[in-house]
């Protein structure tokens, strides 16, 4: 079911087995609630053009929380609150290289929970703000399985804003988002077949970078966003005071 929504959208798809669910937990990076699904309860005209179809059906069977708010305007006091369940005032992390171990506290973790009670548990992409924030390690007491995290060939560059990005250059140095996607389809056939057959359940947690700058996508997708008709901001000032 659909129960967060933070700077991360956070999917919590469930199937039973042996009296007890496997999880899969999906956490999209600085996704805003620019869906249609929420046109119902939103101004509608920032939702002109969005082309959101999975994530609508998906919405459609879930639970969606229509007054969910982002616990701190920043990646990794809001994952680090989210994966927690404490405030960024009990954590102690408010910035992106605060790790909450360190600052405040040896807090349980939602995977480490369900790995301390019976659970086999994987991660993979963006789940924990990588780096200084979750111990150089994502967090490594949480999981079972060592974490995933895609290696980027340095044919792209983090200079350009966006990038839509030819078939044939993706295809043969894929970006970060279609690792993360094939590895975790693997992943999650291979423990539903193993750990079905071995009566033990699993959590599998797969966070994804995009769409969180630089916007770097398959191209083909530009059809969806025609360039043309994209406007630009009124004012595309920051304010003169702004740090």
């Amino acid at each position: 079911m659909l129960v967060l929504l933070l700077t991360t959208i956070a999917v919590f798809l469930s199937a039973e087995v042996h009296g007890r669910k496997n999880v899969l937990m999906i956490v999209v990076d600085d996704l805003r609630p620019q869906l249609s699904t929420y046109l119902d309860v939103m101004s509608s005209d920032i939702f002109a053009g969005m082309h959101t179809p999975n994530l609508d059906e998906l919405a459609k069977k879930s639970l969606l929380l229509e007054k969910a708010f982002v616990q701190y305007s920043l990646c990794g006091p809001s994952r680090a609150s989210c994966l927690t369940s404490r405030r960024p005032s009990t954590t102690r992390v408010y910035s992106l290289p605060d790790y909450f171990r360190k600052t405040g506290g040896n807090f349980t973790t939602l995977p480490q929970y369900f790995k301390e009670h019976g659970y086999v548990t994987r991660g993979l992409g963006k789940v924990f703000h990588p780096g200084g924030g979750s111990g150089g390690d994502n967090d490594a007491i949480s999981w079972t399985h060592a974490f995933y995290e895609p290696e980027v060939k340095g044919v792209y560059s983090n200079e350009k804003p966006w990038e839509a990005v030819p078939n044939s250059v993706h295809k043969e140095y894929p970006l970060i988002d279609q690792m993360v996607l094939e590895t975790s389809l693997d992943s999650l056939s291979t423990f539903a077949q193993k750990y079905t057959e071995n009566q033990t359940n699993f959590f599998l947690a797969v966070g994804f970078h995009r769409p969180h700058p630089p916007w770097r996508f398959p191209q083909k997708y530009l059809r969806y966003y025609p360039l043309e008709e994209i406007d630009y901001p009124s004012n595309p000032d920051i304010p003169a005071t702004a740090p």
